[in-house]
């Protein structure tokens, strides 16, 4: 969901993800003419020029602007997020330092929103698939494991973690394959992945069932079968998508359709006030 808030006068912004689309994190980027003095209340946020704003689901965050302002808001749900970043902040992130990734996301979010024109549902698909994964790559340029720091392991974990969650969906992704394009032996990689307490057939399988949920949850993939979200995923049979639903999640497909179908009626209900 994308959406862009004005405002011609002083003004506060509420940042809200634990009423409305408590299941989203918001991307919001800000801009205003000028700076405030402090506020006096402590839980409102002092006015930025020019800042990004990070916050996972169940956030609440309020921003105080003394001129006129302008908030390009990305909605994304959590669950096209985890298969990128499996954990996300706790707390919202304020970022007054702005980067090329969440540039990168907030021009093509505002270049959509300036289309004047009904997308098609393969448009909207696609549309909904870029945002997920520059999303995913803004949370690992900001919160994933930085670049020089931490030990050698940590960083070829996390590169093989995230190799894993970016080519999931294919069904010849092996564990020789993730250590090849890894530039490691095979064992050096199980080595570790184990001394993380995981590994990396665990990952594969792990990662492929959030992408499974994630299109499970999707609107426009309802008319999908059981099989072929298992194909889209990169499982070799619906009985192994089942299996890996079952071990990450406790739920089956229709279980996860149901409870998509039932968050989705909460949130319209909570829109319509």
């Amino acid at each position: 969901m994308l959406l862009t808030i004005e405002s011609d006068e002083a003004s506060e912004l509420l940042v809200d993800t634990a009423t409305v689309r408590p299941d989203h994190a918001a991307f919001v980027f800000l801009s205003s003419r000028a700076t405030t003095p402090a506020p006096t209340d402590a839980s409102t946020e002092e006015e930025p020029r020019s800042a990004f704003l990070l916050a996972p689901r169940g956030a609440v965050r309020r921003i105080r602007f003394g001129s006129r302002w302008r908030a390009t808001a990305v909605l994304v749900p959590t669950s096209t997020l985890f298969p990128l970043l499996p954990t996300l902040p706790s707390e919202t992130c304020l970022y007054a330092e702005r980067r090329l990734l969440d540039r990168a996301l907030q021009h093509f979010a505002e270049a959509v929103l300036a289309v004047d024109e009904t997308m098609s549902s393969a448009e909207q698909y696609a549309i909904e698939q870029l945002v997920a994964e520059m999303g995913g790559a803004v949370l690992l340029d900001r919160t994933g494991v930085p670049a020089g720091n931490g030990s050698a392991d940590a960083g070829l974990y996390a590169r093989g973690k995230a190799m894993i969650a970016q080519q999931c969906h294919d069904r010849l992704l092996t564990p020789a394959a993730v250590a090849r394009e890894s530039g490691v032996s095979l064992r050096r990689l199980q080595t570790v992945f184990a001394e993380a307490g995981n590994s990396i057939a665990a990952e594969i399988r792990r990662q492929r069932a959030r992408r499974a949920r994630a299109l499970l949850e999707t609107d426009s993939h309802t008319m999908l079968s059981v099989g072929q979200i298992a194909s889209e995923a990169g499982f070799s049979s619906s009985m192994t998508l089942r299996r890996a639903l079952e071990q990450e999640f406790k739920s089956t497909p229709n279980g996860i359709r149901r409870s998509a179908r039932m968050r989705s009626t909460f949130d319209e209900h909570a829109l319509a006030g």
